[in-house]
């Protein structure tokens, strides 16, 4: 890019100055043209907004507001004067690779039911950017679990795909939810699909809903032959009948009655060496490779333990610490205005510089 003069103008920020999600969310409330003005100043940018330039020009008002009014709605919801305090750019305290070998590190974060649509958002940000940042390194990394309880409260973006790649770069995926129809309800049929072919391990308590029985009961369980025996006594003697026929290893009934504590499911099995006999024989019944990996059984922990260990845990430290709630109101809204100002600074820069070409 060239100035009045003829001289090149070089950025001065190429990693952005102002690229975090709070600068980001205050620049699209801008007007369309403002908005199109300060991309098209970007040459890597300005290809991708053929359709919208176009719609703008010909002031197709409906068509751009099809395109773009539905991202401003929802985005104008996670703009708070706390997303703007914890995603902001001066606020890069912790990295997201916590599968580093140099720094490893934890990362909790938690949903509250009554914001559930605004912070399952936000957490949905950080995870997915957690996942790129661990789901990398050639297998270098240290070995990292990423476990998601209430998984339908947030949306995990491709998360078929870190569960089928994640294991050879040594990550763990646990995901956690109720029954399959609330699963459904959030990720859609084929997303739903997804998550459960393609985990490897499953583990379940008493269910209720019809789906998730028919999937543990059918999919998971299986039939398998079963030996009946029948005894009929009449007058003169006394008969008994053996009948062979498939049925469910694990009936639905079965599994919707499981008391407290009962557990069911299938592990995922290991490469096991295959050991045949004399002329490489081989007995299916008792070889390694084809014992089932299927089990129903009843968890036995030892209580007097896990509360030693409850009553052992140090408190968080809190890592911001305000005087009073009203202190925290005055610096959280001083941090909000001062990212306005900063894109109404940048955008006022950028159409000067504009004017003088």
């Amino acid at each position: 890019m060239f100035d009045h003069s003829g001289a090149e103008v070089q950025p001065a920020y190429w990693l952005g100055k102002y690229s975090d999600m709070p600068h980001i969310l205050s620049f699209l409330n801008e007007s369309y043209q403002t908005i199109f003005e300060v991309l098209q100043t970007d040459n890597e940018v300005a290809p991708l907004l053929g359709p919208f330039q176009t719609a703008f020009a010909n002031k197709a008002m409906e068509q751009l507001e099809g395109m773009i009014g539905t991202l401003r709605v929802y985005t104008s919801r996670l703009a708070t004067k706390e997303s703007y305090w914890i995603f902001h750019k001066d606020g890069d305290d912790f990295d997201l690779k916590v599968s580093d070998p140099k720094n490893p590190s934890y990362l909790l974060i938690a949903n509250d039911p009554e914001m559930e649509s605004i912070i399952g958002a936000l957490n949905a940000l950080i995870l997915n950017r957690l996942v790129t940042r661990v789901n990398t390194g050639q297998g270098k990394n240290v070995p990292v679990s990423i476990i998601v309880d209430e998984l339908p409260t947030l949306y995990f973006h491709k998360i078929d795909r870190l569960i089928g790649t994640a294991r050879s770069n040594k990550v763990s995926v646990a995901l956690g939810f109720q029954e399959l129809p609330q699963l459904e309800a959030d990720y859609g049929k084929v997303g739903m699909q997804k998550i459960i072919t393609t985990v490897g391990n499953v583990v379940s308590g008493s269910a209720r809903a019809k789906e998730t029985l028919e999937w543990l009961s059918s999919d998971i369980f299986g039939k398998v032959v079963q030996l009946k025996k029948g005894v009929t006594i009449d007058r003169d003697k006394t008969s008994i009948n053996l009948n062979e026929n498939m049925d469910s290893l694990v009936p639905a009934s079965k599994i919707s009655d499981m008391p407290t504590g009962w557990i069911c499911g299938q592990t995922a099995r290991d490469f096991v060496v295959t050991k045949t006999g004399m002329n490489g024989s081989m007995n299916i019944q008792e070889s390694e490779e084809f014992k089932t990996s299927k089990f129903y059984c009843k968890t036995d922990f030892d209580m007097t333990e896990i509360k030693k260990e409850e009553s052992e845990y140090v408190p968080l430290p809190k890592f911001y610490k305000f005087k009073s709630k009203e202190e925290r109101e005055r610096i959280l809204y001083k941090n909000f205005v001062q990212v306005g100002e900063d894109v109404k600074a940048m955008i006022k820069e950028i159409q000067q510089f504009r004017t003088m070409m």
